[in-house]
C-alpha cells in the first residue's frame, strides 16, 4: 500500500510541476539578471512578457520554465530535440482575415488541426517575414489591416529574437561590454552539457531588484487578491449570514486589501516610481482605491454596507479585467519616456485624477444598483430608507471626484507648463478631463438645486460615468492623438462600444422598471 501510494505521489509531483527531461535548475536560471528593454530584470519575467505577446494569452503552455526557454534560445546539440518540441508550441492564431488571405497566399499551411485556418506555426510565418513586410509597406491606409500585419511582424521579429539567442543579454565579467547576448556567448564557446550548466552557475549574483521582481512574477499577487475578493463577495452576499461569517468575510477582504498594497510596494520598489503610469496600473489602482474608500468609510464612520460592497464588486471588475484582457493590458515594467520622469508631478497629478476615477466609479456601481434592483423585489418596505442612504452616499462621492479631478487638472496645467511650456493647450486628454469636471459639476448643482429629482439622480451619475470612460479609456483606445500619446494601447475599442451598450441597457431597464418615460 505505501508502495502505491509513493508512486502516486510521485506522479502527481511530475505531473504538476513538470520536471525538464535535462539538468537545469529552473528556480535558479529564472532569477538571471537579463538587460531587456532599458531595464535589467530576471529571466523568469522575460519569459512570461514574451511568451504572452507571442501567443496573445497570459497563461503560457506549461512546458515552457526558464531552462526551456534557454533551450529554445540555444543552439547547442544537446538542447536541439528540446528546442524542436518547443517550436511546436509557439503558435500564432490570426483573427483578421485578410491577414490570413495574405499569409495563405504565401503558401503558408495553417496548423492541420486547426480546420478554420486561424493558426500558423511561427516557425512557418519567419520565412515570409520578407514578403509581409513588404505587404505592409503596400497598405496606403492606417486601417484595421495595416495594425494587424505590424502586430505580426512584430511578434515574427521577437520570435526570431528568442530562437536566435539574440533577445537574451546576459552580465558579461571578462569584457568592457557589460551585456553580452546569448547568441554571441554560443558563438564564442562550445559548451559541453556540464560545462553549459556550469557557466549559468557562475553568473552574476542576483541584486535586490531583480530578486524582487522575480518574486513579483513568480507569485502574481494580485491573482490571490482576485480571488480573495470573490470569496469575500461571496460570503457578503450570502442571505441571513452570521455574525461570525460576516466577521470572516471582512477579514478575507483585508485580506486581497494587503495582498493589492504589497503589490504596488513591490511594483514601486521594482521601478523606483510611482505604479501609475500605464493603463494597467491606473485600472488596478482605481480598483484598490475604491475598495480602500468604501472599506474605510463602513468601519470608521458608519457608511452602509451595500457602499462597502460596491466598493468591492468595482475591485473585482478590475482585477478581473487586467487578468481577462491581456491585449489590452500589459503588466511589464518598462522605462519611462522622459516628460514622466518627474515622481513629484506624477505622483500627484495621476493619483488625483485616478482616485477621482475611483470616487466616480463607486457612485456609478451604486447608481447602476439603485436602477438594477426594484424595491418590489429585494427591499420591500425597508427600500426608501436604504435608497435615501445610497443617494447620500453617491452624493459625497461625486463631491470628492469632483474636487479631485479639479485638483488633478490643476496640477496636470502646472507640469504641462513645467514640462511643455503652456498650461492648456485643448490635447484631447485635456479636453476629456474638463468634460469629465463640468459634467459632475453639473450634476452637484442640479442636485444641489433640487433640479434633478432625487428619484433622477442615480440615472444621471450612472450616464455620468460615461464621461469618465471616454477620458481614460476612449483618448486612449479610440481617439490615440495627442500629447499623452505615452499612454495609447489598441485592443480597447470593442470593450468600450460594449460598455456603453450595457450602460444605455441598464438606464432603460431602470426606466421601464419604475415607469418613467424618457422623454417626460
Amino acid at each position: 500500500m505505501a508502495n502505491k501510494l509513493s508512486f502516486v505521489l510521485l506522479f502527481f509531483f511530475f505531473t504538476i510541476f513538470n520536471i525538464p527531461s535535462f539538468s537545469c535548475d529552473d528556480l535558479a536560471v529564472g532569477k538571471l539578471s537579463t538587460l531587456q528593454k532599458g531595464r535589467i530584470r530576471p529571466l523568469y519575467t522575460h519569459m512570461q512578457e514574451s511568451l504572452a505577446h507571442l501567443l496573445d494569452s497570459s497563461k503560457p503552455p506549461k512546458e515552457f520554465t526558464p531552462c526551456s526557454f534557454l533551450a529554445l534560445s540555444s543552439s547547442l546539440d544537446f538542447h536541439q530535440e528540446k528546442k524542436q518540441e518547443l517550436e511546436t508550441l509557439l503558435i500564432k492564431k490570426v483573427p483578421h482575415e485578410k491577414v490570413r488571405e495574405i499569409i495563405l497566399s504565401l503558401s503558408i499551411s495553417p496548423i492541420p488541426k486547426d480546420s478554420s485556418q486561424k493558426n500558423f506555426f511561427y516557425r512557418d510565418l519567419i520565412k515570409q517575414k520578407h514578403a509581409l513586410r513588404n505587404e505592409w509597406e503596400s497598405q496606403e491606409k492606417e486601417d484595421s489591416l495595416k495594425k494587424e500585419l505590424a502586430k505580426l511582424l512584430e511578434q515574427i521579429h521577437l520570435y526570431e529574437e528568442i530562437i536566435s539567442g539574440r533577445g537574451l543579454n546576459f552580465h558579461n565579467k571578462s569584457s568592457e561590454h557589460p551585456w553580452i547576448s546569448f547568441e554571441e556567448i554560443l558563438t564564442f564557446k562550445k559548451f559541453t552539457q556540464e560545462e553549459f550548466f556550469e557557466f549559468l552557475k557562475n553568473q552574476e549574483k542576483i541584486s535586490p531588484p531583480v530578486l524582487l521582481e522575480y518574486w513579483y512574477t513568480k507569485l502574481n499577487p494580485l491573482k490571490w487578491a482576485l480571488i480573495f475578493s470573490l470569496l469575500c463577495a461571496l460570503l457578503l452576499a450570502l442571505p441571513h449570514a452570521s455574525a461570525k461569517l460576516t466577521i470572516f468575510a471582512y477579514t478575507i477582504g483585508s485580506l486581497s486589501l494587503l495582498l493589492q498594497t504589497m503589490a504596488f510596494i513591490w511594483r514601486t520598489l521594482i521601478s523606483q516610481r510611482a505604479p501609475i503610469t500605464n493603463m494597467y496600473e491606473t485600472v488596478v489602482f482605481s480598483g484598490y482605491a475604491c475598495f480602500l474608500l468604501s472599506f474605510l468609510g463602513h468601519k470608521l464612520f458608519s457608511v452602509s454596507k451595500i457602499t462597502a460592497i460596491a466598493g468591492l464588486v468595482y475591485n473585482i471588475l478590475s482585477l478581473l479585467l487586467i487578468q481577462l484582457a491581456t491585449t489590452m493590458f500589459s503588466s511589464s515594467i518598462n522605462p519611462l519616456v522622459p516628460v514622466l520622469r518627474d515622481n513629484f508631478w506624477l505622483s500627484t497629478h495621476v493619483t488625483s485624477v485616478i482616485l477621482s476615477y475611483a470616487a466616480f466609479a463607486l457612485s456609478w456601481i451604486l447608481a447602476n444598483f439603485l436602477l438594477l434592483f426594484p424595491r418590489s423585489r429585494i427591499f420591500s418596505s425597508h427600500f426608501e430608507d436604504l435608497a435615501g442612504k445610497i443617494r447620500q452616499n453617491i452624493y459625497t462621492c461625486l463631491k470628492i471626484g469632483t474636487t479631485l479631478i479639479a485638483l488633478g487638472i490643476i496640477l496636470g496645467g502646472v507640469w504641462a507648463d513645467y514640462s511643455w511650456g503652456r498650461f492648456w493647450d485643448w490635447d484631447p486628454k485635456e479636453v476629456g478631463s474638463l468634460i469629465v469636471l463640468l459634467v459632475y459639476i453639473a450634476i452637484l448643482h442640479g442636485k444641489y438645486t433640487n433640479w434633478i429629482p432625487h428619484k433622477h439622480f442615480e440615472f444621471y451619475t450612472a450616464l455620468a460615468f460615461l464621461s469618465v470612460m471616454m477620458a481614460w479609456f476612449g483618448v486612449n483606445y479610440v481617439l490615440a492623438a495627442g500629447l499623452h500619446s505615452y499612454g495609447f494601447s489598441e485592443g480597447g475599442a470593442v470593450f468600450l462600444s460594449s460598455f456603453f451598450l450595457v450602460q444605455i441597457l441598464i438606464v432603460l431597464k431602470g426606466l421601464y422598471s419604475r415607469k418613467l418615460l424618457i422623454f417626460k
